[in-house]
């Protein structure tokens, strides 16, 4: 009775496995499990081909999205310059002169 626990899993897998064998396989079983396996492959199958289809939507769609946005973003760049996120280069900034006239422009006093 002092026996260990690994010599008795053996024993109790061994008295299922008899079980098992003891059943008899009937037309209808074997017809259900068939179905199941092949409703099992049509829904893995349905599955693969519905992820495959997103990610080429997805990708399809994805040049069209960035052309759509560079698009419109180009547009409202030149409808309204003042919108746009460029730094001001020297030439454009105001600046104040002091001794010298600025585009030939004469004093007066």
């Amino acid at each position: 009775w002092n026996q260990p626990q690994a010599m008795a899993a053996p024993a109790v897998a061994d008295a299922h496995a008899d079980e098992d064998e003891k059943e008899e396989r009937s037309c209808g079983r074997d017809c259900g499990e068939g179905l199941l396996d092949a409703l099992a492959a049509f829904l893995t199958g349905a599955k693969q081909a519905g992820n495959a289809t997103a990610v080429c939507a997805g990708r399809t769609a994805y040049p069209v999205k960035e052309a759509y946005y560079y698009s419109r973003d180009s547009c409202d760049s030149y409808l309204h310059p003042w919108k746009r996120h460029v730094p001001v280069s020297d030439n454009q900034t105001a600046t104040f002169r002091v001794g010298h006239t600025y585009g030939g422009a004469h004093r007066r006093y």
